[in-house]
Formats: structure tokens, sequence, C-alpha cells
């Protein structure tokens, strides 16, 4: 399964529920709001991959928690 989390500059998706070699997309829609070049590999951009993880990882939790308590 796959999900996404966007901001106002960029958009994350991850395949599966792991972290995995190519399950990562990461897409900056300032420069490239077409989606054309996956960023998620760029050693530039290791920071705010780190980031987008985490903020993907508790808006995953939180949406779980929400779901399972109601």
């Amino acid at each position: 399964r796959g999900a996404t989390l966007r901001s106002h500059r960029w958009r994350y998706t991850r395949w599966g529920e792991e972290i995995e070699a190519g399950n990562e997309e990461l897409y900056d829609h300032l420069n490239d709001p077409e989606e054309h070049t996956n960023l998620a590999n760029d050693p530039e951009m290791q920071k705010t991959m780190a980031q987008m993880r985490g903020e993907f990882d508790m808006a995953r939790k939180t949406a779980r928690t929400t779901i399972t308590t109601q």
C-alpha cells in the first residue's frame, strides 16, 4: 500500500510500511510542479527526506489511532 504526505512545497510518498530501496518518492512542487524528477535518492535532499519521513510516520500513526478508536 502506498500513502502520500503533501506540504506546501513537497510531496512525499512511501509504497509499503517500511522504508526500503526504491519505495519512496519526493517531489519539489516549487521547482517541479508536474513531478518529473523523484528526489528521494538525491544526497542533497536527505535532510528534507528525514523531515518528511518523520511527518509522514506521525500522520500515519495519528490516522490509524483515530480509525481504531472510533
